[in-house]
């Protein structure tokens, strides 16, 4: 995970502190420092050393405590665990970390051995652009009226650098 993304995160924390309407639509765990990874993701695990689980609208990242928990998803996917993490949702529906090209993609829970309804470049790419950018709008319906959109919005989080303590 990259250094502007970690700045986004803990600005992003930072900002739902000081929003008493936060607790509705969103929270940024803090991230934990020893993570025992059991299922071969590094990436996923570098993640949750920044943020333990996260909650961002419509979209759900697992923390550590139910990571495990969700991976019935792999069941009836080709490769199963060795190929695919479960690494949350947007709308119930699972986001999968595809282990060998770094891609997450997005399927219908009714649907997993189908096509995806969304493909992410990689995991930084989802993070950057699509949980704390504007296309959040590409995934999620009706995100104009939405208050995690909204929340990014009204702080500017549509811009794409960070400098200092402050998105510019």
């Amino acid at each position: 995970m990259n250094d502007n993304l970690i700045k986004i995160i803990n600005l992003a924390r930072q900002k739902l502190k000081e929003n008493s309407r936060s607790i509705m639509f969103g929270d940024l765990a803090n991230g934990v420092e020893l993570i025992h990874d059991n299922f071969n993701c590094p990436i996923y695990c570098e993640f949750l050393k920044v943020c333990n689980g996260a909650r961002c609208g419509d979209i759900d990242f697992w923390s550590t405590k139910y990571l495990m928990k969700n991976q019935f998803y792999l069941v009836n996917m080709r490769g199963g665990q060795d190929a695919w993490l479960c690494i949350g949702q947007v709308l119930y529906e699972p986001l999968m970390l595809n282990k060998q090209d770094e891609k997450v993609y997005l399927f219908r829970k009714d649907e997993l051995d189908g096509a995806p309804i969304f493909c992410f470049e990689s995991f930084n790419d989802l993070i950057e652009n699509y949980v704390f950018g504007e296309r959040y709008r590409d995934i999620v319906t009706n995100a104009e009226n939405d208050e995690w959109y909204i929340f990014l919005k009204e702080n500017n989080f549509f811009q794409p650098i960070i400098k200092g303590n402050r998105l510019t």
